[in-house]
């Protein structure tokens, strides 16, 4: 899947399933196997960090005025739980 918008953030889970892509507009989910849109991962505002913890489950995205972290770890489901810091 093509992104249109630049892209201002990028990671890849340590097990190489996914890359997540953070731009001004949107944040995404992508399969690191074929750029498949996962899941578009919702924020209050634009996304100017995006990394995956050290054991994958869990994803941290930091804003200009807070952050984020998605528990993403579950087999089978790209979000499970958010908690805002």
């Amino acid at each position: 899947m093509p992104i249109s918008e630049a892209i201002h953030t990028l990671d890849f889970r340590p097990d190489g399933r996914w890359i997540v892509a953070g731009g001004w507009n949107s944040t995404r989910l992508l399969s690191a196997t074929n750029g498949e849109m996962v899941s578009e991962i919702e924020a209050p505002e634009a996304i100017i960090s995006a990394n995956f913890s050290e054991n994958g489950y869990w994803l941290i995205l930091a804003s200009q005025n807070s952050l984020l972290a998605k528990e993403i770890g579950f087999p089978n489901s790209a979000f499970q739980r958010d908690y805002s810091l």
